[in-house]
């Protein structure tokens, strides 16, 4: 079952994505799978966590719209936050379309945001879409580093970079977003006592 299920998603992705959207779910998929067997975790959910979390990013506001309606989230609160409508409707659309675990459904939903308390998978998922191989961002290759040796501090590195390149440009952060910046500053308080 699990191979047709790969052979399903990666069909579907070329079908809805663009070729660079579907080589960066693939090398998201990489970067995950190498962390889930690094970190002991669920490699097959961060497989189809990875190759899903962009499902829906290309899709238009409407079909968004519905979407974020028919998971259960608030428009009026996330009305300022369109940018990360995707990360809900992928859940749904991993969930109902793909069989989705519920732990790989939560990994989609937070890759964008990120928040506190997340799980090793969730984790993993946040921090694979960051740092997968196709990016070249300065400083990426610290925290690909970081994240073979201590995936918590990788992933509170990762939220204080995504979250300072949000306002960077102006942006609300989200909720959930905020709630992982506040985790990451309290554990670098931690670290330095």
């Amino acid at each position: 079952m699990f191979p047709a299920q790969i052979d399903h998603i990666t069909a579907t992705l070329y079908q809805r994505l663009s070729p660079g959207r579907v080589l960066h779910c693939i090398g998201t998929a990489h970067a995950a799978v190498t962390l889930a067997l690094r970190w002991s975790a669920n490699a097959e959910d961060a497989l189809v966590a990875a190759l899903l979390h962009d499902i829906a990013k290309q899709e238009p506001e409407d079909v968004l719209r519905r979407l974020m309606q028919e998971s259960g989230a608030s428009l009026t609160d996330e009305a300022p936050f369109q940018k990360v409508w995707h990360a809900a409707a992928g859940a749904l659309i991993a969930r109902r379309d793909f069989g989705a675990s519920e732990e790989a459904a939560r990994a989609i939903l937070l890759h964008p945001t990120g928040d506190a308390g997340m799980s090793v998978l969730e984790q993993i998922i946040f921090l694979a879409d960051y740092i997968e191989p196709s990016r070249a961002w300065d400083g990426v290759n610290d925290i690909r580093a970081l994240a073979r040796q201590d995936l918590q501090a990788a992933v509170h590195d990762a939220t204080k970079r995504k979250t300072a390149h949000v306002r960077e440009r102006g942006t609300e952060l989200h909720p959930r977003s905020c709630r992982a910046l506040a985790e990451a500053e309290e554990q670098a308080i931690g670290i330095r006592q």
